[in-house]
């Protein structure tokens, strides 16, 4: 039995160079000999990369069935297409949300987000449509532009770590979260006419705001920064 002199991983008697480090194998009382059955495969096979393309494609081949079976059924059960249309527009939610990417080769953040959301606006839109309401306009499109910003933002600040510290980062995640949940407030009370008043969006940007001045504040100083980087590996 034979121990590498350099990691000290245990080595078999088929072994020339160490598994581990690559180190020659250097044993004057048990040279090294050629094995008759070598003890690792002689054949491999290559990994073919996954075409994401044409998984996508396969899905949405999967995604007609129940787009016609639920067509279907709304037909024979009530003689025409009204309720499917539902499971229709979320299906095709999925699709552009999840499969459409798959399409390219490389993920364009910005892009996809805006499409996805305005994807989002109308399936909505189309709720709007079956349900009756005037609703769409006044909520639906204020919080897809908000929702849209907020996302984007958070994509932007964690795409590129070195721009920013993480303390940085997190306070503006935090800050930005205040807002957006204030502006869904503000979205609330313009749509049912109630006047400006926030009432429970402050139980959100207080605490958003508090955390985010802490994070600035530790972010400020060095030796903190240096402890948080050594006991949390953070940049």
């Amino acid at each position: 039995m034979s121990y590498c002199v350099n990691c000290g991983v245990e080595l078999a008697e088929t072994e020339k160079n160490c598994p581990l480090c690559d180190t020659e194998v250097i044993n004057p009382r048990s040279p090294w000999q050629e094995p008759i059955d070598s003890p690792y495969p002689t054949a491999y096979e290559v990994a073919v990369p996954l075409n994401k393309s044409k998984v996508a494609t396969f899905v949405s081949f999967l995604l007609l069935i129940p787009i016609l079976v639920t067509l279907l059924s709304n037909l024979i059960a009530n003689g025409e297409i009204s309720w499917s249309l539902y499971v229709v527009g979320a299906i095709a939610l999925v699709f552009v949300v999840f499969l459409f990417p798959m399409y390219f080769k490389k993920f364009y953040t910005a892009r996809f987000i805006f499409i996805d959301y305005l994807a989002l606006f109308g399936y909505l839109a189309l709720i709007q449509y079956l349900a009756g309401g005037k609703w769409v306009m006044s909520i639906g499109l204020p919080l897809c532009i908000s929702s849209c910003g907020f996302t984007w933002l958070f994509f932007a600040l964690f795409r590129h770590p070195k721009s920013t510290t993480i303390l940085v980062r997190l306070a503006i995640m935090l800050i930005s979260l205040g807002v957006y949940v204030m502006a869904i407030e503000l979205t609330l009370l313009e749509h049912f006419g109630n006047p400006f008043e926030l009432h429970w969006s402050y139980y959100a940007l207080i605490p958003c705001a508090a955390l985010a001045m802490a994070l600035l504040f530790l972010d400020s100083r060095k030796d903190v920064k240096e402890a948080l980087h050594k006991r949390m590996f953070l940049k």
